[in-house]
């Protein structure tokens, strides 16, 4: 099913399993179906590299729906990284053995954005500012304006869906396409647009509300969305005009870029050229303002 190529951008891993260059440094999870690992993948390409990934392995007692649901994840994972992109978390193939159904990831060993925001600091202890939260959300858009130009709707966006390098680098995750790649776990409610939430597909506007709400994530530094509501009645609020509230470290102008984000008609949203653009402007601009970050003034006057 899988390809193997030892020099292809897509299919490194299929052929490193094929040739015994794959070896297992840590099991993170042994489920009934599944299995993640952190390896190291030895010996391959052009320069013979070795790279730490994540393995996600379905075992042969998994359902044929989970394992339909993996082949789908897959699919649309190496039709988006055929080419290389900074913000999306890379693929590195597949491979389809006789026991279980495999594929690999670049290990991102910082974690989540989500968690990363709530700690305030990457786990090496480098703490975030302003600048570096203004540069998180446009490699977002810049990751989403990729997605998009590939004909690829995410339709799963949200800051626990996205892994933040050692540089602050996001990369995105867990896209779906509106295909069943990924179980749902309930509270995709608080990100979903208006149109989602009535039961139609995700469009690429869809995407765009959904970054609003990330970039409300940012700037909230890893707050729940609609946090003091419950699950079952997001969709009633949000159908009902509810929107999130302006968090306190966040300005009325990046505040507003949200609000054109969450208009009700779908084709009244800014797209992700133009959001890239807006964002990439407030980049030039004095991010301390733009996300006036508790203890920031104190510390900037310590210099």
């Amino acid at each position: 099913m899988f390809t193997s190529n030892k020099y292809d951008t897509v299919y490194k891993y299929n052929y490193a399993c094929q040739n015994g260059l794959v070896q297992l440094n840590k099991v993170l999870k042994d489920g009934e179906f599944t299995k993640t690992h952190i390896s190291t993948m030895t010996n391959f390409g052009e320069d013979n590299q070795s790279v730490k990934i994540v393995e996600k392995i379905l075992k042969n007692n998994g359902t044929e729906d989970e394992r339909k649901r993996v082949i789908a994840a897959i699919e649309i994972m190496q039709r988006v990284c055929e080419q290389e992109n900074d913000n999306i978390l890379y693929f590195y193939g597949a491979y389809d053995a006789v026991d279980e159904l495999r594929y690999a990831l670049s290990y991102v060993p910082n974690g989540s954005l989500v968690d990363n925001l709530k700690r305030g600091e990457t786990i090496a202890g480098k703490k975030f500012d302003a600048y570096d939260l203004v540069d998180i959300i446009a490699g977002v858009a810049k990751g989403m304006r990729f997605l998009h130009a590939k004909d690829i709707v995410h339709g799963n966006l949200r800051a626990d869906h996205i892994f933040l390098d050692s540089n602050f680098v996001p990369k995105l995750h867990k896209y779906k396409n509106n295909q069943d790649c990924w179980k749902p776990d309930g509270e995709e409610c608080r990100w979903q647009a208006i149109e989602v939430l009535k039961g139609e597909k995700c469009i690429p506007e869809s995407d765009v509300w959904s970054f609003g709400v990330v970039m409300w994530e940012i700037t909230s530094l890893g707050k729940k969305a609609f946090e003091n509501i419950k699950t079952n009645d997001v969709k009633t609020f949000v159908l009902g005009n509810g929107r999130l509230e302006r968090p306190e470290s966040c300005s009325s102008a990046l505040f507003a870029v949200m609000l054109n984000c969450w208009k009700i008609e779908a084709k009244q949203r800014p797209d992700f050229n133009i959001l890239q653009g807006i964002i990439a402007e407030k980049q030039t601009e004095n991010a301390q303002e733009l996300i006036p970050l508790p203890g920031a003034e104190d510390s900037f006057a310590s210099f």
